[in-house]
Formats: structure tokens, sequence, C-alpha cells
């Protein structure tokens, strides 16, 4: 899987878990100030997570050792059948999300486009109500006198009123005043703007735009709280809130006086101070980040000083290397290999394209169709940090030739008919694709039980030299 894909997966995954444990354990809280902590803590915390590579010691070698013997892949013992090149094989995640990145790439960065024009857009919008509308400069604010548009609404240090919009008396407009002087000077024009940028990047997921709403409704608590600390009057500032809720739109990072979520601020206000003890649910977080940690982050470090991650398939491919090879240069086996540097590291897939992929050429093929049955790769995975070098060991060995194909099992159907169903015929030189494509015609002729069809290889003391015994059983 390609690294951009995986790393915004595992962002997306630490937003929704921090947004699940927001919404279960601290959503109904009054520690207004903590949970705005926690959300934007939250929304960064899910960016680094991921990149982080915590080692944790561990006695091992520093490189993992593998040895392929290409033999074994199409001789499993007596009687057993080589696999087909024509067996439906599913695709694995990993190929086919290697299949779709241009396409999702191209969907990502269209995303991002959209959503950055706007906010681009919104910020343009609202520096033209500055630069269009009588501005009043006060101490640590400004206040834009509005022609049209909604009736309060503040923004950094600005504070946006439409007069034409409310019919307030004094002490109301000073109420709704207070209210939005406390987003200006808690700055958390600051916050949304964070969050908008991160929409960005996660634009795709929607428990980040919950926990930009969660955010949101945390800044009007806090704004009314302040607003409370100086009225001390819930009742009449509860019905001010209802009398100004408009369903007007607004810019998406403005902070409007009246929200939609009106019941549930209003709610807010009437909760007397918790129990301190409830804030003993914040304790949560430390097992939560422990978690997530230890899915993403965590590596095993050996006593050399390596790392070999935790989850194989975080290591990045830092190079391939290729020794004892005359017959194919490194480029051309690194080609056919199809792993290059960068790519997300999956031995799996390192395993198919070393040994046998029916859906494209691999390297056993690549050797096996000259003729070197025998040969061998040695692979050595030497980790370092979060990278890992792939160093081949490739033994050739010999040419080898067709000494006899032999066939067994067979009665009424003469052992040259048999042959002329078989691609190889004595002297040729070893061939894996027309063995294959030998063991398919005999299955394909009908005459013989499919899954009785198999062969076996006979090496001889001349290693150039090999017997092919094919096993059939007539239906």
């Amino acid at each position: 899987m390609n690294a951009i894909i995986l790393y915004l997966l595992q962002v997306a995954i630490c937003h929704t878990v921090f947004y699940l444990l927001y919404r279960a354990l601290y959503s109904n809280l009054t520690y207004f100030d903590f949970s705005r902590i926690y959300l934007l803590s939250a929304t960064v915390i899910s960016f680094i997570i991921p990149l982080l590579r915590i080692g944790v010691w561990q006695p091992s070698d520093h490189a993992l050792g593998a040895s392929l013997s290409f033999l074994a892949l199409i001789s499993q013992g007596n009687g057993t059948a080589v696999r087909s090149e024509t067996t439906d094989l599913a695709v694995s995640p990993h190929d086919l999300v290697d299949l779709l990145f241009p396409a999702l790439l191209t969907i990502y960065l269209i995303g991002c486009l959209f959503v950055s024009y706007k906010l681009l857009r919104s910020l343009w919008k609202i520096h033209m109500l500055i630069k269009s509308n009588e501005m009043v400069r006060e101490e640590d604010y400004r206040i834009v006198r509005l022609k049209n548009g909604p009736a309060f609404f503040s923004f950094m240090t600005c504070i946006f009123i439409n007069e034409n919009k409310h019919s307030l008396k004094q002490d109301e407009y000073n109420t709704v005043l207070l209210h939005e002087l406390a987003h200006i000077r808690q700055k958390h024009s600051y916050d949304l703007l964070l969050m908008e940028i991160a929409g960005i990047v996660c634009w795709f997921n929607p428990f980040l735009k919950k926990l930009k709403t969660s955010l949101c409704q945390v800044h009007e608590y806090l704004a009314d709280k302040a607003v409370m600390n100086t009225m001390q009057d819930p009742d009449a500032y509860s019905k001010l809130i209802v009398r100004l809720s408009h369903h007007y739109e607004a810019e998406r990072f403005v902070h409007p006086f009246s929200v939609a979520d009106l019941k549930r601020r209003i709610n807010m206000l009437y909760i007397k101070k918790q129990n301190k003890m409830k804030a003993v649910r914040f304790v949560a977080i430390i097992p939560l980040l422990a978690l997530l940690m230890t899915v993403f982050s965590f590596t095993e470090r050996s006593e050399q000083g390596q790392l070999t991650n935790v989850s194989e398939q975080k290591l990045i491919v830092a190079g391939i290397t290729w020794e004892g090879n005359r017959v194919f240069t490194d480029e051309y086996l690194t080609d056919i290999l199809a792993i290059k540097p960068g790519d997300i590291y999956d031995k799996k897939q390192l395993e198919r394209n070393l040994s046998y992929n029916p859906k494209r050429q691999d390297i056993g093929g690549l050797y096996m169709d000259l003729g070197y049955v025998f040969f061998r790769i040695d692979t050595e995975e030497v980790v370092t940090e979060n990278k890992v070098m792939l160093n081949m060991k490739i033994h050739e060995g010999d040419v080898a030739y067709i000494n006899d194909i032999i066939v067994k099992g067979n009665s009424s159907i003469t052992t040259a008919e048999i042959l002329k169903m078989i691609e190889l015929e004595k002297g040729d030189k070893f061939s894996r694709s027309k063995l294959i494509q030998s063991q398919e015609n005999l299955k394909k002729s009908k005459l013989f039980k499919e899954d009785k069809v198999g062969l076996n290889m006979q090496p001889l003391e001349d290693l150039r030299k090999i017997n092919i015994e094919f096993t059939v059983e007539e239906k």
C-alpha cells in the first residue's frame, strides 16, 4: 500500500478514535477549557502519531534471512500438481491499491484543492466585509457595522454587527457584545483556522468535521460562561439566545451569536459546576494514546541498535542489491521484481514476485524458462529505523535439459498420445512455462481427472539433466 494512503488512513483512524472518546466521556462535562485543549490536541496529535517511531528493545539478529529454492515451486513431492497460471487468484489489497493509486491520488488532490478554495473564498469575503463597511476601532477589538448579512458574528479581532437586523435594548446589545468579545479575547478564531487547515488534509474524514463541530460548541459554552460571570441571569440570557436564533449562511469559521444546537447550549447554562471527580475521566486519554502509539508507532529495536517494525507493512524499502547474477543485470531484475525504494515493504508481494506470480512475470519464471531449474535466491532483510534494505544473493547454477519424460497411470490412452499434449521433448532446455502449459493441456483434454494430473521432478546425478514424470488418472 502506498505510504501516502497508509498515512492518511492512520490519521483518519486517530481522529475517529479521539472523537468517539470525546463523545462518550467528555461532551457533557462543564470543564470547557479542558475540552477545548483535548479537541485541539486530538486534531494535531493524530497527524503526529503515525510519524513516530518509538524503539522497543529486544534481543534479535539485525538481519532476517530467507532462502527460496525454485525447484520446490514446481515439485512439491510425489504426485503434487503444478500450480496453473490460469488459476483465478484474488487480487490482494496491496495490489488493488497500487492499481487504483493514481485515481485515488487525483481524487484526493481535487478534494484538497476544493476545500482550500472554499477556505480562501471565505477569507476573501470577510476581507471585503471589512473593507467595504464602516469600522470602529476600540482598545483591543474592532466593530464592523454591516449594511447587510448576519446580525452578529466575530472573527479574529473583529465583531461584525448588522444593526438593521436586530432591535435590541442597550443592555441586550451589551450582552451580545460581551459574548463576541469572549471569542476574541480567548482567540477562538485561531482554533477554527487550525481545524480548517486540518480539514484540507483530511477532507474525506467525517469524524474530523465532528471534532470541529464539537470545538465550535465548546467555544460557545466558553463565551456563554464569560457572559454568565457578569450577567448571573440564565433565564434572560437563554431567551435572548432564542430571540436571535436565525437560519442564515455564515462563513464556516466565524462565531455567530446564535448556533444550531440551541437546546444543548441553553442546558449548559443551568448545569451547576460539576464534581471534580468527573475530571478523572480525562485520564482515559493515557491508555488511548498508548493504544494508538502501540498500533502505529512502536517498533522493535535490536541490541545492535536497528529497528524492526512491529507491523511489517510499515517498513519502507530503502534499496535493493543483487549479488551473483550473471545472466541478467541488476536493473532488469529490479524492474521484474516491481519493488522500488520508497515503497511500503510487503513481504508477501516480495515472495510472489521472486517465486511465482500468475498475474505477471516473476524472477523464478525468468530464470527457469531459460533452463536454470536449480537456481535459488537467498534474501537478506537489513532493517534500520523504519527502513529495510533488501540484499538478494543469487545462485544461478547450470542450465538443465530434459533427459526423459515419463508418463504413469494411463491404461487405454497411449503414452504417445499423451506426449503430443506435452510441450517439452527429450533434449529440450527446461522451461517452467512450458511445463505448466503441458499440465494444463492434460487437464483440458477431458481425458483425465483434473485433480489427478500431477508431476514429479527427478534431478539426476548430472545436474545438467532432469527427468519429468507426469502422473494421470483416466476418467
